[in-house]
């Protein structure tokens, strides 16, 4: 049974599509800086979104499902028992951290579909999961605490979300990522900004 969580990942996945459909034609201001306080935060989340192709490719081979509550539950448990290291609430990493678990998922979700239909999977073999996917996952969860922290004076601006979406296009078009990926990303960065009230 596909689950109302899958649903609305589908959901959020049309109404994005059909943005960058109308954003579609939009060049990159030269007057854009090309750093923002965001950037080394958008690259990590990007970089984490990588992974989702290798981990849907092994589960595809290994015939196991995209969601993995268990996993899932590891994750936020251990982030968000690192919150407070980093002068962060343990809400917010729990939000930042299931919207990275939901980004990844979505990307799967469309790659296994695209491979029932198409049957067009990559040719190199996939990493093994536990033993070098996960580790590198592990290893980005400090990293995008670390960045979390360093970016909340941004974070907790007024102008945060179109500072934000400005430098999520940037990136894209930098690193010409194609539409899923551009879509995870966006779904990835939904909660970042926090502004004071």
């Amino acid at each position: 049974m596909i689950t109302t969580r899958f649903f609305k990942s589908w959901k959020f996945l049309c109404l994005s599509f059909l943005s960058l459909m109308f954003a579609s034609n939009k060049v990159v201001s030269l007057d854009t800086p090309l750093t923002t306080p965001f950037t080394l935060l958008i690259s990590s989340v990007a970089q984490r979104l990588t992974f989702a192709d290798q981990v849907a490719l092994y589960k595809w081979n290994n015939a196991q499902s995209i969601a993995d509550p268990q996993r899932e539950q590891q994750v936020l448990s251990h982030t968000v028992q690192q919150a407070a290291s980093y002068h962060l609430s343990s809400d917010y990493v729990s939000r930042f951290f299931s919207d990275q678990i939901e980004a990844n998922k979505l990307v799967q979700y469309v790659l296994f579909a695209n491979w029932h239909r198409f049957g067009n999977l990559p040719v190199a073999p996939a990493s093994d999961l536990k033993r070098n996917i996960r580790t590198k996952l592990d290893q980005l969860q400090t990293i995008l605490l670390q960045q979390l922290e360093l970016s909340s004076p941004a974070r907790h601006q007024q102008n945060c979300a179109k500072v934000l979406a400005e430098a999520t296009e940037l990136y894209a078009t930098q690193h010409s990522l194609d539409a899923l990926h551009r879509i995870a990303l966006e779904r990835a960065l939904v909660n970042v900004c926090e502004p004071s009230s």
